[in-house]
């Protein structure tokens, strides 16, 4: 997911700085194959995702974590941000790349796709913090897994 996703993310770079190029020679033809490389990866990536939600869900262990990304407490930034912004969005933007106004399409594209896999790369790890080495003790404390910060020591 990480490596299709910075693959995806690397063109968004590409993108943001091309907007700001200027140049005498003609790229077009060259930024609607990169466009449609993005295209092909942001598939692959949402394909990834919708797998590893699928997968996590039914793990014991993580099943907290992936609730918290599809439904919980970090679902609206996830779709919203992620799946709807960084994902979405610029699949559909790609399609429409014209030699007109290309520049300015492009950096859209390109900060969406930054935007979206800095956010994803954020909800991951913070998805990491529902994970079931977080028991909840008697007071409502958090428990560090197999009792490390215990003060009993």
């Amino acid at each position: 997911l990480f490596a299709v996703s910075s693959l995806s993310c690397g063109i968004g770079l590409l993108f943001f700085v091309i907007s700001f190029v200027e140049t005498r020679f003609p790229f077009f033809d060259s930024i609607i194959w990169l466009a449609r490389a993005d295209s092909f990866f942001i598939i692959i990536e949402t394909i990834l995702l919708a797998v590893m939600l699928a997968t996590t869900v039914q793990i014991p262990g993580s099943q907290l974590s992936a609730r918290a990304l599809i439904s919980g407490e970090l679902s609206i930034p996830f779709w919203a941000a992620v799946v709807i912004l960084g994902l979405m969005v610029p699949l559909i933007m790609e399609r429409f790349i014209d030699y007109a106004n290309f520049r300015s399409q492009v950096l859209w594209i390109g900060l969406f796709l930054l935007a979206g896999g800095l956010v994803l790369r954020f909800l991951i790890v913070e998805a990491g913090s529902f994970d079931a080495a977080q028991l909840l003790i008697d007071d409502n404390q958090l428990t560090a897994p197999f009792g490390l910060f215990d003060e009993a020591r």
